[in-house]
């Protein structure tokens, strides 16, 4: 699962993959890359102006095999300004 995010300024786009630290994230808590996801949910926050970006991920083990990781991505060139929050959640496959 891969959620790409464009963020245009002035003709410039960048692409962040935060579904990929999603799923990063809830490997290492399930032990394993073998997961398929369930579910994911993406607000766009702001616009990203300025850069460069960084995706914090913080991945929750659930029940019966589950993990749900919510993901947020900071404009670090504008005050760190949350620009987008993400949520996740894993099985596994």
């Amino acid at each position: 699962m891969s959620v790409t995010f464009a963020v245009h300024d002035e003709g410039v786009t960048v692409f962040v993959r935060d579904g990929d630290a999603a799923l990063d994230a809830a490997a290492t808590v399930a032990g394993t890359d073998q997961l398929q996801g369930l579910s994911s949910h993406v607000m766009f926050l702001a616009r990203g102006k300025a850069g460069p970006f960084r995706v914090d991920s913080e991945p929750i083990a659930g029940t019966g095999g589950t993990v749900a990781v919510r993901v947020l991505l900071y404009d670090e060139g504008n005050d760190d300004l949350l620009i987008t929050a993400g949520s996740y959640t894993f099985a596994m496959a």
